[in-house]
This record gives structure tokens, C-alpha cells and sequence, in this order.
């Protein structure tokens, strides 16, 4: 939702970037948080809609009386083509708000509305690797953890996988079936025109672009939990059937990144950063994990976010790496 901005506004200030949020669909503010982004809720306003649909401790479908969390129904397994179709509505309200700018910043010299650049989180990097790969007045772009394949990067994701496969499972269509297997291909196809991994060799035409991802491998830190480095990785413990084109991974290959772990300069760079520690909140959060203390985020977090102010800042000109121990060596 617009309010995870906040986490990142503060460095991209200090590089001279103003930051510019908006809530995807079905993305918005409860009301219930408690970190201070509830004075930001507008009543009868919100893209949730105030939707109350599940259980938000069990996720069991029926009512209880709390607003189901932002971005609870997205992605919607029973309706395939709603989906699809939030991607791409999500795509068209990023267009809005690229062409929204000029008038924005309009009779103040303080900004200029001719250097865009694009910062997308987790969903926001996958659904932002479309936009970007369409919208030519994007400068440059930084992507955290993103990946490509929706339905098979669900599938294989620790986070959401036994959820997905708990869903099919009452309906009658196992994991490791091939009933399975067809489901997810299905799924693919209708969501396939949105899709990233469609976009991601475009979206790194003629701009810089900086990739992050979580590789995980040091003192037993796991790889993203959410958005799997490739399906299967080593967190799967259901046996996914593999999928060459889901994950991380693939978009970085599509993009044609390299990846680094020193101070890189030039001009339209195209690079990934891998970090042995922190997780799929890193960008926004230092908090701890069962695995990486609070003073290991604080330091991968800010690490994230001085490189990609740099970049952005530097009109995609400057990889600027300030701690490589929390990093994978380069091939």
C-alpha cells in the first residue's frame, strides 16, 4: 500500500529524490495498524474497500468482523481473469501517475518532472518490471525481490505455497497431480499477457537497472522465503514440480544482469546485488528474523536502500557498495 513508502522516503530525501506512492488494487490502509500509517485512513475511500471476507487469523473464508489485510485478495484463485486484470489495472494506475507528475510538480522549480525512476518491493517489482517495460519516460529502475511466473512463484513460495496448494486440495486437485500441473498452466495462460517474465527483457532497454535478491547462505540465513530465488529452491519441502521460468532468477537472466559485489560505474547499468542475509521485508524493515538479528537487517536494509538511492540519484550511473560481507561474490 502507499504508506510502505515511508520506510524508503527518508534515503531517497537525502540522495534529492521526492517519492511518490500509490496503493495497487485491492492495496490500501485498514484502519487497525498500529505503526502510525492508521492516521492515514480514509474511510469509505480505501482500494481494500473495506472487504471482510476471511478469517484474518485462519484465512478460512466467511466474516470476522476485522477488514481483511491489504492486498488479501489480489490474487484470486477462483477467478482467474481478476487477477490478470488487477496486474494490469495495477500497470495502467502507474501510467496515470507517471503522465499526474508534470501537472504535479507544476510551477515549482523545486522538482523535475523529466527524471522519473521507478522503485518496486516484492509484488510491486513484478508488477513494476510490466510497467517499466511500457512506460518510456521511466529513467532508470531498482526492483527488491521480485520474480516472474505468478502462479508458479505462488506455488513455490514457503510463505504462500501451502496456503495455494491447501486451496486446490479442497477442491479437490492435489499437489504432485498432474490435475496440479494443469491448473497451474491454466493459470499461466490467462495471466501470461501481464506477466514479468514477458516483460523483463524490454523493461532493461535503454536504462539502468539494479536488482536485489535474497540468496541467504550465511550462518544458515534462508533464501527469500516469499518470492522463491527458483522453483523449486532449497526451502521447498513439497516436492514443486519445476518451473525454468519462475522465480527471481529467470528475470535476471531476461534482463541481462550482472551480478556485482564492488562500486560499479558507467552509464544504463545493469547489475544484481545477492545478499546472504536479511529476508523478503528487508527493503522496508530492520526487524529481526528467526534466523538474522535486528542489527543484521538494520545493516542489509540500509545497505538496499543506499544502493538504490545511489543508483536512482545517479541517473543509473553508480552501483555504490558500502558493505560487501553482506554480500554473494560475483562469478
Amino acid at each position: 500500500n502507499r504508506a510502505t513508502m515511508l520506510a524508503v522516503a527518508d534515503s531517497m530525501a537525502a540522495a534529492g529524490m521526492a517519492v511518490v506512492a500509490i496503493d495497487m488494487p485491492l492495496h490500501g490502509l485498514t484502519g487497525d495498524e498500529t505503526n502510525g500509517t492508521e492516521n492515514f485512513y480514509m474511510a469509505d475511500s480505501e482500494r481494500t474497500f473495506d472487504l471482510d471476507l476471511a478469517d484474518n487469523t485462519t484465512s478460512a473464508p466467511g466474516p470476522d468482523g476485522v477488514t481483511d489485510s491489504s492486498g488479501k485478495h489480489f490474487i484470486n484463485l477462483t477467478n482467474l481473469l481478476n487477477t490478470r486484470d488487477n496486474v494490469r489495472q495495477a500497470v495502467s494506475d502507474l501510467f496515470a501517475v507517471t503522465y499526474a507528475i508534470e501537472d504535479l510538480t507544476a510551477g515549482t522549480s523545486s522538482f523535475d518532472s523529466s527524471k522519473i525512476y521507478f522503485l518496486g518491493h516484492s509484488l510491486g517489482a513484478m508488477v513494476g518490471t510490466t510497467f517499466v517495460a511500457l512506460e518510456e519516460n521511466v529513467r532508470d529502475a531498482a526492483f527488491a525481490f521480485g520474480g516472474g511466473s505468478y502462479p508458479k512463484v505462488l506455488d513455490g513460495s514457503a510463505a504462500f505455497g501451502p496456503t495455494i496448494s491447501a486451496g486446490l486440495s479442497a477442491a479437490g486437485v492435489d499437489k504432485g497431480t498432474a490435475d496440479y500441473e494443469s491448473f497451474m498452466g491454466a493459470a499461466q495462460t490467462v495471466v501470461d499477457t501481464a506477466d514479468p517474465i514477458n516483460h523483463a527483457s524490454n523493461a532493461a532497454v535503454d536504462r539502468g537497472i539494479v536488482y536485489f535478491e535474497i540468496v541467504g547462505g550465511n550462518t544458515g540465513s534462508p533464501s527469500d522465503l516469499v518470492v522463491p530465488n527458483t522453483v523449486p529452491d532449497g526451502n521447498d519441502s513439497s516436492n514443486t514440480v519445476p518451473a525454468p521460468l519462475a522465480g527471481t532468477e529467470p528475470i535476471l537472466a531476461l534482463m541481462g544482469l550482472t551480478q556485482v559485489n564492488s562500486d560499479q560505474a558507467g552509464s544504463d547499468l545493469k547489475h544484481s546485488v545477492k545478499f546472504v542475509v536479511g529476508n523478503h521485508s528487508s527493503l522496508l524493515s530492520a526487524d529481526a528474523d528467526l534466523v538474522n538479528s535486528e542489527e543484521t537487517n538494520t545493516k542489509v536494509r540500509t545497505e538496499i536502500q543506499t544502493i538504490a538511492a545511489t543508483f536512482l540519484a545517479s541517473d543509473g550511473a553508480l552501483v555504490d557498495i558500502t558493505d560487501d560481507s553482506l554480500l554473494q561474490a560475483a562469478p
